[in-house]
């Protein structure tokens, strides 16, 4: 299968921190999943490149990280999550959004919850005024972590099928105006290299740097045995009554529209009864 791929340098004489994201693979099974016309696949997919992004910096594989895009678009609430692991899913509310400029709305608010594994979930949140997703980004690193990010995002379709990746360039602390003026002109340039097979060589070739490079793609925390405890939880008497009412209890999850299905037997089992 194939996968999308992260790429980390340091650039500027190691003053600012770049990352490489061809996440087409991603994307594209994310619209194969959840059926997404061009317009929630766009939208949905800077999301989806920006929390694997966000997901790049977590402490470690248990940590985790939950992204939700409110806004007044046509694509509705859209959702995200990633962990330490770069496990990435998510999902639109809207997976049939007709246009791209209303995709997103103009008014809304973007919320991320990192939970590192010390039991005290960390939210920051940033309200917006634009349909675009690379401004929104940029202004929840502005405002709710205080690092000035300068970011190219791309969802495209062309003759060769849907690309995505992202381009991101963070100054690390005290590292001074001239080199964010220098990160935004560079990205700027850079911005072609998404249209390209391979999104992390022509980026790095630009920078004239080499990085590290990680393989990831579009994976659900999600489990049988989550769906499992899901149902056990409704208790004996419940999960009977449902089944009274249909052949199996189906659990889905939206995340990655998947579904789990436990016909009478295996409902009984789950509570202790083997035949």
């Amino acid at each position: 299968m194939q996968k999308s791929t992260l790429t980390r340098a340091l650039v500027y004489g190691g003053r600012a921190s770049l990352m490489v994201l061809d996440t087409t693979a991603l994307v594209t099974e994310a619209v194969r999943r959840h059926n997404l016309s061009n317009a929630s696949a766009s939208a949905l997919g800077c999301v989806l490149t920006a929390t694997a992004y966000l997901s790049a910096w977590l402490k470690d594989g248990t940590s985790t990280l939950s992204l939700t895009l409110k806004g007044d678009g046509e694509c509705g609430i859209i959702h995200a999550s990633g962990d330490g692991a770069l496990r990435i899913s998510g999902r639109v509310e809207n997976p049939a959004a007709e246009s791209f400029e209303k995709a997103i709305g103009q008014n809304g608010v973007l919320s991320v919850t990192r939970d590192e594994g010390e039991g005290v979930p960390v939210t920051g949140t940033v309200a917006f005024y634009c349909g675009d997703a690379e401004e929104i980004f940029k202004a929840y690193f502005r405002e709710s972590e205080q690092r000035e990010t300068e970011i190219a995002l791309s969802v495209s379709f062309g003759k060769d099928g849907l690309r995505a990746g992202g381009i991101f360039i963070q100054p690390l602390p005290n590292a001074g105006k001239e080199i964010f003026e220098r990160a935004k002109a560079d990205v700027a340039a850079c911005r072609a290299c998404l249209q390209a097979e391979d999104v992390s060589a022509g980026t790095l070739a630009y920078f004239q740097t080499e990085g590290e490079r990680t393989e990831f793609g579009f994976r659900c925390r999600c489990s049988r045995e989550r769906a499992e405890r899901a149902i056990v939880s409704l208790g004996r008497a419940e999960a009977e009554k449902m089944l009274t009412e249909t052949d199996a209890i189906t659990v889905h999850c939206d995340e990655c529209n998947t579904d789990y299905i436990f016909d009478k037997a295996c409902t009984n089992a789950l509570f202790g009864d083997k035949t």
